[in-house]
């Protein structure tokens, strides 16, 4: 699993998967944003929506387990800091299976090999800092 915010498709290089927030909707604790995720092909430019939601959250695309891409449940106004990592520093998450898109999302535990890959590279963060 790799930690990126465009992660690619395990069937097919030319396919990564992107998360947008399409608005905010309310104020102050009734607020929502609509996100969606896509598959975007790199060499024909297609892009497909897998999935839509409106909720108090933002959903971003964090890496890929397998079939399980990994989406982060993010605060709609959450701004961390440089050695922030979403592995260590983060506890909610969920996951679309891209063999089965007509389910919902998932709860996901990030597994422990992830986070200790993690905090090394927050280690290596503060080190050069």
């Amino acid at each position: 699993m790799e930690s990126v915010s465009l992660p690619k498709s395990p069937f097919d290089p030319d396919i990564i998967y992107v998360s947008i927030s399409a608005g905010i909707n309310g104020e102050g604790p009734d607020v929502t944003s609509v996100n969606k995720i896509y598959s975007y092909n790199t060499k024909t430019a297609e892009l497909l929506k897998l999935y839509e939601e409106e909720e108090p959250q933002i959903l971003r695309t964090a890496g890929m387990d397998g079939t399980k891409l990994i989406l982060m449940y993010d605060g709609i106004d959450n701004s961390p800091g440089p050695r922030f990592s979403v592995w260590v520093d983060w506890d909610y998450f969920g996951y679309l299976d891209i063999n089965n898109l007509n389910d919902q999302l998932n709860s996901y535990t990030v597994p422990a090999y992830q986070i200790k890959k993690g905090k090394d590279e927050q280690k290596k963060c503060e080190n050069e800092m």
